[in-house]
């Protein structure tokens, strides 16, 4: 099947008529599947995943010697046209972006200087792109980057240390104001950044603050960084999207000023890439098709001639369109969860991810529009009125892990019900909080908005809120039903009153499930948590070289959040399932949860193919 094709004539329309033909056989599947208590069956895990681990084809780099672990165990058919579903991008930048989704997309298209492997380990050999792992000074403040030779963007023209250097100055830009910025400026400090980063472009001089951050190429291929702290995982800033390179041999980029960066853009014409993959066509709404980079100098090498992304949010849609075939891969849809086991039993995947997904109240009431979520009484009420086992039981079939905790036991060590006492369901204790906010019974209480992504499953959820806060506490629950676009948008510019949402690691650490999250005026502080108490033991932890101390400061921070609900209600720890032809390779095996945006192992979509 050509993806062209489909990117030509709108695979909505091409839909259309199957949907018809099916839409009794999905009512019929959801209906039995809410009925179903079964949340195991026959799901494959990512360990029992079948793969050839005998054999590896000559094309794909040796066995991590060299910084990396590219060996993959599996023969891939040269060419195929892959087709997934997959949700729409709020953004192509990666200086900006904080979405996973966005990411996903942005790993494919570029990388960084470093990358994390399976095991999340900084590797270099991997990208082909840094020469060996970096050179460090003695006090911990300097590393020095070199690149290898020959290295090409995707149009030919030379990637230079300059371009990497421009990545960095981009992030740390005000103008730009990325929402990933407060890595660079705060936590892995790079000098100068946190002083450009924080300036009013009204007044400062953004050209002299540029100026003075602390990235240099000392030559063509050399990078310096100078940190404002030691910080002794810097490193991982450096497999980051926000430090992936800008293509500064193109008028649009070279010509960019400190006060006005160049607007990255979505329009394939118009950007150039270092990742495996090129951007070739994107139909807004509709679909993205992506190619080989031909420069590509990573140890593994795309042998796909082309991989479609059809924008699908509801996941019932994007199931009946695995059946059909008109797609290979997509997320399962987990209001049908038994029905999809018994009908695809290999080719339903599940994973654990390092995610949780939680309540998330909006505590600024002029963005709002509500003040009511500013009452800390108020929002445990709503945390302590929510059944998270019947509500994973009866919406999502068993499918996830219920919780009270925010921080994931494998990166805190403390277990899922660690507030049971604090946030845990109670209707008694939840209608004594919301009597101290002053609503004894709902009296009183103006209502709440909740916005939510337009799917079965979400909806579901909803409904289940709905019913279960009128029935324990009185109150009305207002849905807000949009597409998934929208709902990012509103959460970025913080206009929503009550939204699901959450978090999923970006390295395993407890400090990535805080840093940026929590402290007042953080850049992905989306919920406006502002507490004294939560700053000031971010400071002793941020740079504190005691390890044992350090997870105890992060321990002490999640209570905090947990004992105020500041931003975050925790519902449930994610298992992700997947539907994934058995035909393909590549995605159960790098299926490693912390890292991938939207897709299995998209984080190194390089090694998706063809079983061979």
């Amino acid at each position: 099947m050509n993806p062209g094709n489909l990117v030509a004539m709108s695979w909505r329309q091409r839909l259309l008529g199957l949907l018809s033909l099916l839409a009794v056989f999905a009512v019929v599947a959801a209906a039995c599947g809410d009925d179903d208590d079964d949340d195991s069956g026959d799901v494959a895990t990512e360990e029992e995943a079948p793969a050839d681990d005998d054999e590896a084809t000559a094309d794909e780099g040796e066995d991590g010697a060299d910084g990396s672990a590219t060996e993959l165990g599996y023969e891939r058919q040269e060419g195929g046209d892959l087709i997934l579903a997959a949700t729409e991008q709020s953004s192509f930048d990666p200086h900006f972006s904080s979405f996973a989704t966005d990411i996903g997309y942005e790993r494919m298209l570029w990388r960084g200087l470093y990358s994390l492997d399976a095991e999340n380990n900084v590797v270099f050999a991997d990208n082909g792109i840094a020469a060996g792992d970096p050179e460090v000074s003695e006090d911990g403040m300097t590393y020095t980057v070199t690149l290898n030779e020959g290295l090409l963007w995707s149009d030919g023209d030379d990637l230079t240390a300059e371009d990497y250097v421009a990545g960095i100055l981009r992030t740390c830009n005000p103008v730009n104001a990325g929402e990933y910025s407060y890595l660079l400026v705060d936590y892995f400090p790079v000098a100068g950044c946190n002083e450009f980063y924080t300036a009013d472009p009204a007044t400062a001089d953004l050209q002299a603050l540029q100026d003075a951050v602390g990235v240099r190429a000392v030559d063509p291929l050399t990078i310096e960084f100078t940190l404002a702290q030691p910080k002794g995982n810097f490193p991982i800033a450096l497999t980051l999207w926000l430090t992936f390179p800008v293509p500064t041999h193109l008028e649009r980029f070279a010509s960019q000023t400190p006060d006005a960066p160049a607007e990255w853009g979505t329009d394939p014409g118009q950007l150039v890439y270092n990742g495996p993959y090129v951007l070739t066509d994107y139909a807004t709404g509709d679909s993205i098709r992506m190619e080989p980079n031909p420069n590509w100098p990573g140890a593994v090498q795309p042998t796909l001639d082309s991989i479609t992304f059809l924008f699908i949010d509801d996941l019932a849609v994007a199931a009946n369109a695995y059946r059909t075939g008109e797609i290979q891969a997509t997320v399962a849809n987990q209001v049908e969860l038994s029905v999809l086991e018994s009908e695809f039993p290999d080719e339903l995947i599940s994973v654990n991810v390092p995610r949780t997904t939680a309540l998330q109240f909006q505590l600024d009431p002029e963005l709002s529009g509500n003040e009511v979520l500013t009452i800390p009484e108020v929002r445990l009420a709503l945390a302590r009125a929510t059944d998270r086992e019947t509500l994973n039981e009866v919406v999502f079939q068993g499918s996830n892990e219920p919780t009270t905790s925010w921080i994931p036991e494998s990166d805190s060590g403390r277990p899922k019900d660690q507030y049971e006492d604090i946030i845990g369901f109670d209707p008694e204790a939840a209608r004594e909080l919301l009597a101290e906010a002053g609503f004894p019974d709902g009296e009183g209480f103006p209502g709440i908005t909740l916005i939510l992504v337009d799917d079965a499953s979400n909806r579901a959820l909803g409904e289940f809120l709905q019913q279960q806060w009128a029935e324990i506490l009185g109150i009305e629950l207002e849905l807000e039903i949009v597409d998934s676009q929208t709902r990012q948008d509103r959460f970025t510019n913080e206009t929503f009153e009550l939204s699901i949402g959450g978090w999923q690691h970006d390295y395993p650490d407890p400090e990535n499930w805080i840093l940026g999250l929590f402290g007042t005026n953080d850049s992905n502080n989306n919920t406006n948590c502002a507490d004294e108490q939560i700053d000031a033991l971010i400071a002793e932890a941020v740079f504190n070289d005691n390890n044992e101390e350090r997870l105890d400061q992060y321990r002490q921070i999640e209570d905090r959040i947990i004992e105020i609900a500041c931003g975050y209600a925790p519902i449930y720890h994610n298992n992700r399932y997947y539907l994934i032809n058995s035909d393909l390779v590549g995605f159960v095996e790098f299926l490693n949860g912390g890292q991938d945006g939207s897709l299995p192992g998209d984080w190194f979509a390089e090694a998706w193919g063809i079983r061979a």
